[in-house]
């Protein structure tokens, strides 16, 4: 009897063990994820909004010293942190009804304003040959 409840201990150790590293993974996987993989890590967050590397990548002018390079990096990470905390205090302040009729009515105004444009342009080509 003493041998079967060994027997069982070490199966439910094992099961336990096994339920803990496949969940740890798990977890890894998901947090990776969030935070980018190791090729294109995550340089700052904001709430859930993630800022990575590859975004950083045509910020720099070719030829830009290091102290250069790193001055424009800082500045665009703050200007883009300050950009995300304001949009979602905003968020969080603002009707949302109110800016979704707004975001139609702007949209609206875009495509008719560029479709206009592009038939002046049209009519203009035509008058000039």
């Amino acid at each position: 009897m003493a041998t079967m409840k060994n027997l069982w201990g070490t199966v439910c150790g094992l099961a336990l063990a096994t339920a803990l590293f496949s969940g740890c993974n798990r977890i890894k996987g998901y947090v990776s994820t969030l935070r980018g993989d190791d090729r294109n890590p995550p340089v700052a967050r904001v709430y859930d909004t993630y800022l990575y590397r590859s975004d950083l990548r045509n910020i720099v002018p070719k030829g830009s010293s290091p102290q250069d390079s790193t001055a424009i990096v800082s500045r665009y990470i703050d200007a883009w942190i300050t950009r995300q905390l304001i949009l979602k205090t905003a968020q969080m302040n603002m009707p949302e009804g109110d800016l979704e009729k707004e975001i139609a009515d702007f949209r609206e105004l875009l495509l008719t304003g560029r479709y206009e444009q592009k038939i002046i342009s049209e009519r203009l080509d035509t008058l000039v040959n």
